[in-house]
């Protein structure tokens, strides 16, 4: 079965997605039978289409063509919530912000995206569920996500939420986002509007103006 896979594979090849992946998340060790940057392709194409739990992941791999899923032959049976969890652990330590940078910047000029009017917002994520581990502890020296109760934009403050922030181009195209410790009232949702400046550095500076909200739900 080949799904909406091959046009998930086109977008993604477009991105240079596998070629960063490859250059950040590496595998040197011979005994990895399943490398951390073909794990998380599976992952980013589930995510694309059906948002399965890492559990099933094997399951649902193995209803497609390997090639759709940039496995090769035989390799959809080595998919399991083992060796994709490895790999998430891997892309953790990885460079991320220059990964996602390199991304970003590369979506820019692969589909001539427009930035030239930037626009940032917030939203909050809410969680369900106990979540006693997500207390923003480090790990490798870099801070995990952390859920609190804080100000929730969609009116469930009995949940856990996590606060993300935004930045987008004039036409609500995301190019840049990351969470943020949510904190009781609308004070950290300010605090994370003042680090928009530096955020989007990278950018051109005409006409930066708020063009409405985003709904990043």
């Amino acid at each position: 079965m080949l799904g909406a896979l091959p046009v998930v594979d086109h977008f993604l090849s477009r991105l240079g997605v596998a070629r960063l992946l490859d250059e950040y998340v590496p595998s040197a060790d011979r005994r990895v039978r399943l490398a951390p940057a073909m794990a998380i392709g599976v992952v980013i194409r589930n995510l694309a289409l059906s948002h399965q739990p890492l559990y099933s992941m094997n399951e649902w791999a193995a209803r497609f063509d390997p090639t759709v899923l940039g496995l090769g032959a035989g390799e959809v049976r080595l998919v399991n919530d083992d060796r994709v969890g490895r790999g998430l652990e891997r892309l953790f330590d990885a460079d991320r912000s220059s990964l996602l940078s390199r991304l970003v910047l590369d979506a820019v000029d692969a589909f001539g995206i427009d930035c030239t009017e930037m626009h940032n917002d917030s939203t909050s994520v809410r969680l369900t569920g106990a979540y006693p581990l997500a207390t923003g502890r480090a790990r490798g020296g870099k801070p995990t996500a952390a859920a609190a109760w804080g100000h929730s934009k969609d009116f469930r403050p009995d949940l856990l939420t996590e606060l993300l922030k935004e930045i987008s181009q004039f036409r609500a195209l995301p190019v840049d986002s990351w969470f943020m410790v949510p904190a009781r009232g609308r004070r950290r949702h300010a605090q994370g509007s003042r680090l928009v400046g530096g955020a989007v550095g990278g950018f051109p500076r005409s006409d930066r103006r708020p063009v409405g909200a985003l709904s990043a739900a």
